[in-house]
């Protein structure tokens, strides 16, 4: 005689539920969903609920302390991507583990071709990074986030900024802190005299 199926952890809800469930954990963080997946001690109707293209429309990332942590998410962006909203965390051990990668953004562009906001909030840019980004995007906030190793007596094309309407041109709005360091006067000009007509507001 074959012994009973052990009885499962979890009610047996409609995967509309479970989805509904999901959504509330993917709204705190969009790690939590990866780490669902990837688990194998995960339910079987957790792990395919969380593959849903619906919870990975807005893409949340809190307190980003290593590299790691973004690589996890990359496999689970797509063309159906809207929003990424990434924040660094203040107790990163070391100053390279704030360092967003040009090989992650790179990896945004190719993979979320209809992308419209991107929240990218108190990490740390090398100067090097050309902010490369899907041509959708409409929305770029920088609030709190850092440019590492830009030259203090700035020319224009060692601006971010530099050629930003030929890299995003349907940029409509950017957020920025008032109080960052890395700013000149070279910056703000080239954002307030792009053809785009930005919106530049400050938090």
């Amino acid at each position: 005689m074959r012994p009973p199926s052990p009885p499962s952890p979890l009610p047996p809800l409609p995967d509309s539920v479970w989805l509904n469930i999901l959504r509330l954990v993917s709204a705190e963080s969009s790690l939590q969903l990866s780490d669902i997946i990837d688990s194998e001690a995960s339910p079987a109707v957790l792990r395919r609920v969380a593959k849903d293209w619906r919870l990975w429309t807005n893409v949340t990332v809190v307190n980003v302390d290593n590299r790691a942590q973004l690589r996890r998410i990359i496999p689970r962006l797509g063309r159906r991507t809207e929003t990424i909203a990434i924040s660094g965390s203040k107790r990163r051990k070391r100053k390279s583990d704030g360092f967003l990668l040009d090989s992650f953004l790179e990896s945004v562009r190719l993979r979320c071709t209809t992308l419209r906001s991107v929240r990218l909030e108190g990490l740390l840019i090398d100067a090097h990074c050309s902010l490369a980004l899907p041509k959708s995007v409409h929305h770029l906030s920088l609030v709190g986030t850092e440019f590492d190793g830009l030259p203090k007596t700035r020319c224009v094309t060692a601006s971010p900024f530099y050629n930003l309407h030929r890299r995003l041109p349907n940029l409509s709005a950017v957020r920025l802190s008032t109080s960052s360091k890395w700013m000149t006067k070279v910056d703000l000009s080239l954002l307030n005299k792009s053809p785009l007509r930005l919106r530049v507001t400050f938090d």
